[in-house]
């Protein structure tokens, strides 16, 4: 509808100037989000506007803040549910970037860290794909004190390597799995 040049809404009268939708449904939706900010309130209205468009969105499986079909995330590697928040690799690393550096804009560098590797877990060598099995570990972990906002303090791992290790550093963990396999493989 929308190259023909009618309202995506009612999909009867032309759009106006190129907007998706006809005057009379432009008229509609402003007294619509009129009537509903006064009954709740404007700051309350977004919040309701968001949590819609998250909604219809994820349930059309695109990214849920630019509605990009390339998502990352649909599925939960360690559950095997379906996400109910889908992004695609911009939002994804984005929202990783802001838990890591306390901003969404150095998602690049993590992209980088990513390419720099290979796309491969830093521990197993097995292929890991962000979004899906890939996890950020901190070497020195934040927990100790580790530089939380250091991309050198940074590697992508597998996420059951991660989930292993947990809190300890490198040295730790790589001892803890030594002797593990020596106990299961009967060396001394």
């Amino acid at each position: 509808m929308k190259e023909c040049g009618l309202c995506l809404s009612c999909g009867r009268f032309p759009s106006v100037d190129g907007i998706t939708l006809c005057k009379f449904c432009r008229e509609e939706c402003r007294l619509y989000n009129e009537r509903i900010s006064r009954q709740v309130g404007y700051g309350e209205l977004k919040k309701r506007q968001r949590r819609e468009r998250v909604g219809r969105r994820s349930s059309d499986g695109v990214c849920v803040e630019c509605g990009s079909s390339k998502v990352c995330n649909k599925v939960n590697y360690v559950t095997g549910k379906r996400n109910k928040y889908i992004l695609c690799l911009k939002h994804y690393l984005g929202y990783l970037s802001r838990s890591v550096f306390g901003t969404r804009t150095r998602w690049r560098e993590l992209l980088e860290l990513y390419d720099r590797q290979d796309g491969k877990c830093y521990f197993s060598g097995r292929s890991i794909r962000i979004g899906y099995n890939a996890h950020l570990d901190h070497i020195e972990p934040a927990c100790r004190n580790g530089r939380v906002t250091s991309l050198e303090n940074l590697r992508w791992v597998y996420a059951e390597v991660n989930l292993m290790k947990s809190k300890k550093n490198e040295e730790e963990w790589l001892s803890l799995v030594a002797d593990v396999a020596r106990a299961k493989l009967g060396m001394s």
